[in-house]
């Protein structure tokens, strides 16, 4: 190493980055810096190779139909295999599985083997941060094109996340850890994870403003009502068409039963019953 190389390596630190910075600004240095914390970072500045320049980020809040959606979204030959890629745990994941040195490698791995022209991912506000550690948003910045995924019934989201969290299952492919009593029901904490829902939300329109940048909002009812349609609808956003005959395939189906709805009802009952008090 000669001693120019030497100078950058020490002079390099990933949160200096215009786009962590801006994150910093815009959420705080805590939540950059928990981020940080749990990557596995290169030493030194990455130059990503890609086909294409364009990003497709979905951001979601936890059960919102955010994999759902990444499946859907992935039948396109364009989009390749949509996932969280950004997220510390998923990339982490990936790491390890292939048997490479840091993150950024890892990012370019996924990039020569999962993205397609358009390199197609779901995100929480983490994995933006994590975006912006690994110098892809930087890169990329002007080929961002965000959408925003959410579910009207915040109440139904509450519960659904709560009973995940009791179950350990979130997906039908994931075989879940048994089932859950009624008597679990918890108002308190399903009122806590709609408070959380809404305040992902808040960070994703804040970190948009920021940014720059607008997102079409799309609503998980809508989307699993008429899959089509909400293919169809970001695809076009993207300049892209629906390849003639293309049936979209998936894994996935509803995970929700008679106890979600009658967690529901009660949290709707309780709800009115202190609006009124």
């Amino acid at each position: 190493m000669d001693r120019d190389d030497q100078i950058s390596l020490a002079a390099f630190d990933p949160l200096a980055q215009p786009a962590v910075r801006l994150l910093v600004e815009t959420i705080d240095t805590a939540f950059v810096e928990k981020v940080r914390e749990k990557m596995v970072m290169a030493d030194r500045p990455t130059t990503y190779r890609r086909n294409g320049k364009r990003t497709l980020v979905l951001l979601y809040a936890g059960r919102s139909g955010s994999t759902y959606a990444a499946e859907l979204l992935s039948n396109h030959p364009s989009l390749g295999r949509m996932h969280e890629w950004f997220s510390y745990r998923a990339i982490e994941k990936y790491r390890k599985r292939h048997g490479l040195a840091d993150h950024n490698a890892c990012l370019q791995h996924i990039l020569d083997n999962q993205a397609g022209d358009i390199f197609a991912c779901k995100s929480i506000p983490m994995s933006i941060a994590g975006a912006a550690l690994l110098g892809y948003l930087d890169q990329f910045r002007e080929g961002l094109h965000f959408v925003h995924l959410r579910r009207r019934d915040t109440t139904a989201q509450a519960v659904s996340i709560f009973k995940g969290r009791l179950t350990g299952h979130y997906h039908s492919t994931d075989g879940g850890q048994g089932g859950v009593d009624r008597d679990a029901f918890d108002y308190d904490r399903i009122v806590q994870h709609r408070q959380v829902v809404q305040n992902v939300h808040d960070r994703h329109e804040r970190i948009l403003a920021a940014l720059g940048n607008a997102a079409t909002t799309y609503y998980y009812e809508d989307m699993v009502a008429d899959p089509m349609a909400f293919f169809a609808a970001v695809t076009s956003e993207l300049g892209l068409t629906v390849p003639e005959g293309l049936t979209l395939e998936t894994r996935l189906r509803k995970v929700g039963d008679s106890i979600n709805k009658e967690w529901i009802a009660r949290v709707r009952e309780i709800d009115a019953a202190r609006a009124s008090a």
